[in-house]
């Protein structure tokens, strides 16, 4: 390399350095409100972390933000005041943030998280994160100086995981929270069962997991190509969280502010159950879990018409309920193929006696005594926006996920409702 090319291309590097110093810090979502100022907070082995040390919950955010910090640069904060630079979080009431908004306030010798709530402390945490290196580094973490006033727009700031279709192990589950939070995402909708896998451990019906949570491995195949297994055939894929685990997971999210709100999927993809209590169908033939998306000759309707499925449901929801302490539990009722219903004695008998005219009615009736279930116990019901069919149950919260009509339906007539379309 020529003198000229050195001089050139150090050059640019001062420019594209001078360039990038004037720009806004990029934070995910982006705040209400920022103001940068010039230069830069340095976290070095001299910074001190300063919060009242008989609170709780902000020992617990230190702890986090000091192993975030330690994580990308080997660099450990001290919790003891030297006099020198400090990183101080504080709980004082603050107008104009709501209960998950934050201020954050950084100047050369000082940085300054300030909230009405343990949520909002966290997610002042995150935006100073997203300030440093995403990777390890040994470059000084410099931390541009600037006020930044955040809440968030929406109450419900979510993303979901399907661990049926395919199964996450509980590290790989703890990943998936820890980019939630990093983006403050503050709820985890866990899809927990469907046709393919039934992966929580229920210990009032073992089979559910022994049987429920495992199938024949055609992981080679295309999903909506798998034939269905065949009897004789072994099961080896699959697995199952044990209850243990939950909580487990459960304590992580909630130190992250999120609360994980669980769905069983009911009375519809529930070949998985069925599998292992061949009962709870109309056809009461056995059957193994699916394998893909072919729902060729298999039951994945649980039978309304059958008492004995509602005592398997308030068995194994009261148990689900135990472990999750979401004010939510979502039930699902999405893509109910109701041509079994249509020929079943016992679904026929229940719209008789209970005067429904089809069997979307009848859905609507299952959706109603689920609602039951889930309300005895002072939590509030959730489902996919095909709950709305047949009519919707009293204080149901509907999840739109097939556009967006369901949503505004279900807002039209009072209820709660969470945006997911597909479209």
């Amino acid at each position: 390399m020529n003198n000229k090319v050195r001089t050139f291309f150090a050059a640019g590097i001062f420019l594209l350095s001078v360039a990038c110093f004037g720009q806004e810090p990029t934070i995910i979502p982006k705040p209400v409100q920022l103001e940068r100022g010039e230069g830069h907070f340095t976290i070095d082995k001299g910074t001190s972390l300063i919060f009242p040390q008989g609170n709780k919950d902000l020992q617990a955010a230190a702890a986090y933000l000091t192993a975030a910090i330690h994580t990308v640069s080997g660099i450990r904060l001290s919790q003891q005041a030297k006099g020198g630079k400090r990183i101080s979080l504080r709980l004082a009431k603050t107008a104009g943030i709501g209960e998950e908004g934050y201020l954050l306030q950084v100047a050369p010798s000082a940085i300054t998280i300030t909230a009405n709530t343990k949520a909002g402390i966290f997610y002042g945490i995150q935006t100073l994160l997203q300030t440093l290196p995403a990777i390890r580094t040994n470059a000084p973490l410099l931390v541009p100086i600037m006020r930044v006033k955040d809440y968030p727009r929406f109450a419900w700031r979510g993303m979901h995981l399907d661990v049926s279709r395919h199964f996450f192990s509980p590290e790989l589950v703890k990943q998936y929270i820890d980019l939630m939070a990093a983006y403050k995402m503050n709820t985890f909708h866990w899809h927990l069962s469907d046709d393919q896998g039934w992966r929580i451990e229920i210990k009032n019906y073992p089979k559910l997991t022994s049987v429920g949570a495992w199938r024949v491995d055609q992981n080679d195949k295309v999903w909506g190509d798998r034939p269905q297994a065949k009897e004789g055939e072994k099961p080896t894929y699959g697995g199952y969280y044990t209850q243990e685990q939950i909580k487990e997971i459960v304590r992580y999210a909630a130190a992250r502010s999120i609360t994980i709100v669980p769905e069983l999927d009911v009375p519809g993809h529930s070949a998985a159950a069925i599998a292992a209590y061949p009962a709870l169908s109309c056809a009461q033939k056995s059957q193994l879990p699916m394998t893909g998306g072919n729902y060729t000759g298999v039951s994945s309707n649980l039978c309304p018409g059958n008492d004995s499925v509602y005592t398997f449901l308030q068995t194994v929801y009261s148990e689900l309920m135990s472990l999750f302490p979401s004010p939510y539990i979502h039930v699902g009722g999405d893509e109910v193929d109701k041509t079994a219903w249509k020929g079943c004695p016992k679904c026929q008998a229940r719209m008789k006696k209970e005067r429904l005219k089809n069997e979307e009615e009848l859905q609507s009736y299952f959706i109603r005594r689920m609602e039951k279930i889930i309300n005895a116990k002072e939590r509030k019901m959730i489902g996919w926006d095909e709950i709305l069919e047949g009519g919707l149950a009293p204080s149901a919260t509907v999840m739109s996920w097939r556009g967006e009509a369901g949503g505004i339906e279900a807002a039209k007539m009072g209820h709660n409702v969470v945006m997911t379309p597909g479209n």
